[in-house]
C-alpha cells in the first residue's frame, strides 16, 4: 500500500473519516493535464489541425522533453463519421459529449487508462513518427501497440468490437534514420446491447495480458480515495483557499510518478505539462511542501538529484526517468531549505539521515567555492544565467563569469546548516569550522558585492555591473535576515516597500516594473515567480518584517486564486504565463497559505 494511503486510513480511524468522501475537483485539461499518482500518461486538449478541440493522450517519459509529447489522439464515432465532442473533466473522470451519447474515461492504476461509451465508438489515432512502430496481435482481446523506442501501450478490448491496424513488421531497418509517419489505428464500437468499455495499458516492455478487470465505477472510486488520502496529508490553508487548496492537491498528486529509470522512488515532477522533469532547486520545494506529514516522501524528493551528484560535487541541472541534463547546475538553497524542512517536521533531521546527507551537501558546497572562483579571491561565481534559476535576468546582462549576492547568501546558510550537522553529530571541530568559513563568506560579500545603496552582481574579472538592472537579485540576501548588518537590512526593506520598488498588487517582480528593462513576459526579467517570493519572504521574517511578509504572501496567493498555478506571472495584470501547471508555485501557494496566512 502506498505509505500516505496508510497514513490516511490511521487518521480516517483516528478522526471518523472515510476515504473517498472528498468532494470531485473540476479540471481544465487544457492547461491541467488529467492524470494520476505514478502514472507516465496524462490527457490534455488542444486544437487538432482543423481547429477542432481533441482530447489527447501525452507520454511523460524523459525522452520527450521540450518535444511534442502527444501518442494517441482520442476520437468519438458513429460509423465512418468522427464527431465533434466536448469535454468536461474532474480529478477522478473525464466525460466527453457528442451528438450520439458520452464517453467516460478514469484511470484504473498508474499504468491503465479505462474508457467507457455510451452511444458512441471510440477511437484512438496512434501519433508516431518512429519507423519502427508497429502492431501485435496477442488475443481476440489484446494488441500490443509498440512505439519504436518509446514507452509502449497495449489495447485491451473489454466490451464490444475492436479492429486494430498497423504495421506489423519493420521492413526497412534503416528508416530509423528517417522519420516517418506511422499509421496506427483502433477503431472500436459497441456491442449488440450497446456497451463498449476497453483500457490502454502504457508499459516499459514488460507486460502479461494476465489480470482482474475491476468494474470501471470501482476504478472512479478508488481513483478518487486515493487523492482524498493524499490530500487530507497537505498543510491547511485558510478557508478563503479552500477550494483552490482542492486543486493543488490534486496537481501535487497527479504529478507525482512512480519509479522507473532514473527515478529510483516515487518523484514529484515539475510539470506534466511541458516541464516533464525534475529541476536541481525545484525538488527542494516539493520536499519542503511534504515535509510536515510525508517525512519519507519529502526527504525522497530531496536527495532524488544527490544521487546523480558529480564526485566533484555538482549536480546536474535536471533529471527525467530517462535521463540527466548536464551543462547547468542549480543555486545551492539545499541548506536553506533543509533547516525549514527540519522546522517543519522534526523527524526530518534524525542523525542517521543527516549523516547520510552530510556529504552530499559538504560536496555540494565545495563544488561552488573550489570550482567556481576563477579569480580566487573567495567569492563564487555563475558561468550561466541558468546556474542561478534566474536563467535571463538582467543582473547578468554585464556578462560571465559573474559574482552574484544571492549565491554568496545561499552558501552561508548552507555551511551554517553543515556546521549545525556537525555539531549534532558531535564534530565539534568540523562545526567550528564550516561556522567560521560562513562567517567569512558573508564578510567577503558585505565588503565587495553591496556598493553602499545595494547588492550587485558583477562579472568576476571586471567587476564591471549592469548599472540599469533593478533585478529582485538585489534583495534575495534578505534570506539571510539578521545575519545581515542592521543599516544594510533596512536599506534593502527600505527600498523593496518604496513607491517606486518592485512590489506589485500580484506580489514581488524580478526585474522592478519602474526600470527601463522590465519587460512582461520577459522570463526573469519582470514576471512573479514562486522561488524568489518564498525566498524573500522569508527573509522579511527573518528580519522582523511580519506584517509586510504577511500581506506579500496574500498577494501571492490571491494571484494562484485568480489565475491558478502557471510557471510565473504578469506582475502588473496576474495573467498566468509560459506552462499553466507547475508545481513549486503550487508548493509555494501552500506553504505561504500555511505558514503566513
Amino acid at each position: 500500500m502506498i505509505p500516505y494511503r496508510v497514513a490516511f486510513l490511521f487518521l480516517a480511524f483516528c478522526l471518523g473519516l472515510q476515504s473517498g468522501v472528498a468532494d470531485p475537483c473540476p479540471i481544465d485539461v487544457s492547461t491541467l493535464p488529467f492524470s494520476h499518482y505514478g502514472s507516465y500518461m496524462a490527457l490534455l486538449s488542444s486544437p487538432d489541425e482543423n481547429g477542432k478541440t481533441r482530447l489527447y493522450v501525452t507520454d511523460i517519459s524523459g525522452n520527450r522533453l521540450w518535444a511534442d509529447n502527444r501518442v494517441m489522439a482520442i476520437e468519438l464515432t458513429r460509423g465512418s463519421s468522427s464527431l465533434d465532442y466536448s469535454i468536461n473533466a474532474d480529478s477522478s473522470r473525464l466525460l466527453l459529449k457528442c451528438e450520439a451519447g458520452s464517453a467516460e474515461i478514469a484511470f484504473e492504476s498508474a499504468d491503465i487508462l479505462r474508457f467507457r461509451t455510451h452511444g458512441p465508438g471510440l477511437r484512438l489515432k496512434m501519433i508516431s513518427n518512429d519507423p519502427n512502430s508497429m502492431v501485435i496481435p496477442v488475443n481476440p482481446s489484446y494488441w500490443r501497440i509498440q512505439m519504436g523506442s518509446n514507452a509502449h501501450y497495449v489495447f485491451g478490448l473489454i466490451q464490444g468490437k475492436a479492429a486494430v491496424s498497423g504495421p506489423s513488421s519493420v521492413v526497412n531497418p534503416e528508416a530509423e534514420f528517417h522519420q516517418r509517419k506511422v499509421d496506427m489505428l483502433v477503431d472500436a464500437t459497441p456491442d449488440w446491447n450497446g456497451a463498449l468499455e476497453a483500457s490502454i495499458e502504457q508499459n516499459a516492455g514488460a507486460w502479461t495480458p494476465v489480470r482482474d478487470v475491476p468494474g470501471f465505477d470501482a476504478c472512479v472510486r478508488a481513483s478518487r480515495a486515493d487523492l482524498d488520502a493524499w490530500a487530507a496529508l497537505m498543510p491547511s490553508v485558510p478557508p478563503k483557499y479552500a477550494t483552490l487548496a482542492k486543486v493543488a492537491a490534486y496537481q501535487t498528486w497527479s504529478a507525482v510518478v512512480q519509479p522507473r529509470g532514473l527515478f529510483h522512488h516515487a518523484i514529484m515532477l515539475s510539470s506534466k505539462n511541458a516541464l516533464r522533469g525534475v529541476w536541481s532547486w525545484d525538488h527542494c520545494f516539493h520536499a519542503w511542501l511534504a515535509a510536515e506529514s510525508q517525512p519519507d516522501f519529502a526527504w525522497d524528493q530531496m536527495n532524488c538529484v544527490f544521487e546523480y551528484q558529480d564526485p566533484k560535487g555538482f549536480l546536474p541541472d535536471a533529471i527525467t526517468d530517462r535521463m540527466a541534463i548536464w551543462g547547468y547546475v542549480k543555486p545551492p538553497i539545499h541548506g536553506w531549505v533543509l533547516r525549514k524542512m527540519i522546522a517543519a517536521n522534526p523527524m526530518i533531521g534524525t542523525a542517521e539521515r543527516l549523516a547520510a546527507f552530510y556529504p552530499e551537501l559538504e560536496r555540494w558546497t565545495n563544488y561552488w567555492m573550489r570550482y567556481n572562483n576563477d579569480s580566487r579571491d573567495g567569492i563564487p561565481q555563475y558561468n550561466h544565467g541558468n546556474d542561478s534559476g534566474m536563467d535571463n535576468s538582467t543582473a547578468f546582462d554585464m556578462g560571465f563569469p559573474a559574482q552574484s549576492p544571492d549565491l554568496c547568501a545561499y552558501l552561508v546558510l548552507q555551511m551554517e546548516m553543515l556546521s549545525e550537522i556537525d555539531r549534532k553529530l558531535g564534530r565539534k571541530e568540523a562545526s567550528v569550522r564550516w561556522e567560521r568559513e560562513s562567517e567569512a563568506l558573508l564578510a567577503r560579500m558585505i565588503k565587495e558585492l553591496w556598493d553602499g545603496e545595494k547588492f550587485v552582481a558583477r562579472q568576476e574579472n571586471s567587476h564591471r555591473t549592469n548599472p540599469q538592472s533593478q533585478s529582485v537579485m538585489r534583495y534575495l540576501p534578505l534570506v539571510l535576515g539578521k545575519r545581515l548588518p542592521p543599516a544594510i537590512r533596512q536599506k534593502m526593506i527600505a527600498d523593496l516597500k518604496s513607491e517606486q520598488g518592485p512590489l506589485t498588487r500580484i506580489g514581488l517582480a524580478t526585474e522592478n516594473p519602474h526600470g527601463p528593462l522590465y519587460r512582461s513576459d520577459g522570463y526573469w526579467r519582470g514576471p512573479v515567480w514562486a522561488p524568489t517570493t518564498l525566498i524573500v519572504l522569508d527573509g522579511l521574517r527573518e528580519c522582523g518584517e511580519e506584517a509586510l511578509a504577511v500581506d506579500l504572501a496574500r498577494r501571492y496567493c490571491d494571484a494562484c486564486l485568480a489565475s491558478g498555478f502557471s510557471e510565473n506571472f504578469d506582475a502588473l495584470t496576474g495573467q498566468p504565463l509560459r506552462d499553466k501547471t507547475v508545481t513549486w508555485t503550487t508548493a509555494t501557494f501552500i506553504i505561504l497559505a500555511h505558514e503566513y496566512l
